[in-house]
């Protein structure tokens, strides 16, 4: 038999209430105070922790000047000036990417048709990346251009992006490569000290001397590792103004998985006369901002009422009564007098 806990009320009677239903009533109460609790946001993707040269951070609908110290969260969008040197981002949980210059990329690209899918670490929209990590580092790094997919596998690996092309250099460790926009494309297990050409989807023994020249010269020295500095410090990005067109450009005409993904994102900017007006400039580029640039293509006509002046259905007149039958009265008869 269940222990009773006997409480008193008003009036002569009582009610005994079991530490079952206590324990019940407790653990809603506390389900009831975290449902209305809001959640917190999740931790820093990654961070900048050393940066030569103007480099930018893309955050919602603002852009700001990156520092040394700044936190990144997934989705964030990053890029480098023509004459930036380097941009190295260290991840939490090891994984290493410098940026050159001339680079534009997004941190934890989730581009699939399934948001359970891994993120890559970064997506390499254009210009110069190297992937490596921590020593001890157990993270995977990954990175995705606009036609490959790749998985490094120890080491490290350059790579550059450049007129609808991917090349990655194996500079030690080894990395594997996949097609994202040709199904029947073989898979490449790149070895340390080989080349990989997209254009002919080919590897060759080594890199030529035109890839080796264009090398960023940062690339070329090892860095220690910075993030440690900055465990107890926060550093925020200054804002230096809103988002316009032609800062997001590259973006909106991207990939289609990239498109829609922006498109939710950047939806209020639409708002903006200036940024709207350029959307619809370029809006065979970007379909996606069709529906929110111009809704009325996509609102239903309304139906319309009845006009006064409708035709009335005739009404049926009513069935002739039968007519009393006609007497035909004979002439009076003629007197013989």
């Amino acid at each position: 038999m269940a222990t009773g806990i006997i409480l008193p009320f008003m009036g002569p009677r009582r009610t005994s209430i079991t530490v079952p239903k206590l324990i019940r009533a407790f653990a809603a109460a506390v389900l009831l105070v975290l449902s209305a609790t809001p959640a917190r946001a999740a931790g820093p993707a990654a961070m900048a922790t050393l940066v030569e040269g103007e480099a930018h951070l893309l955050r919602e609908t603002g852009r700001f000047v990156l520092a040394p110290g700044v936190a990144l969260q997934p989705g964030d969008l990053v890029e480098t000036a023509a004459n930036a040197r380097l941009l190295r981002i260290e991840y939490t949980d090891g994984p290493v990417v410098d940026l050159g210059p001339a680079s534009q990329a997004m941190i934890e690209a989730r581009l699939g048709p399934s948001r359970r899918e891994p993120a890559a670490r970064l997506y390499l929209r254009q210009g110069w990346a190297k992937l490596g990590r921590a020593p001890s580092s157990r993270g995977v790094a990954s990175l995705l251009t606009p036609d490959v997919a790749l998985k490094g596998e120890g080491g490290s690996q350059v790579v550059q992006v450049a007129a609808s092309r991917t090349q990655v250099f194996a500079e030690s460790g080894k990395a594997r490569l996949e097609a994202r926009d040709k199904r029947n494309q073989d898979a490449v297990d790149l070895a340390a000290g080989r080349l990989f050409d997209s254009a002919d989807w080919t590897e060759r023994p080594r890199p030529d001397a035109a890839f080796v020249g264009a090398v960023p010269p940062s690339f070329l020295d090892p860095l220690p590792l910075r993030s440690a500095r900055f465990k107890d410090r926060t550093v925020d990005a200054e804002r230096v103004g809103d988002l316009r067109y032609e800062d997001v450009a590259g973006w909106l005409q991207a990939e289609p998985a990239l498109r829609a993904r922006v498109a939710e994102r950047w939806r209020g900017l639409a708002k903006k006369p200036e940024f709207r007006a350029a959307l619809a400039a370029n809006i065979k580029r970007h379909p996606e901002w069709d529906r929110i640039v111009f809704p009325e293509k996509y609102t239903k006509p309304r139906p319309q009422p009845e006009s006064s002046g409708a035709r009335v259905a005739p009404t049926a007149r009513p069935a002739p009564r039968d007519s009393a039958p006609t007497v035909t009265t004979p002439p009076p008869a003629r007197s013989a007098y």
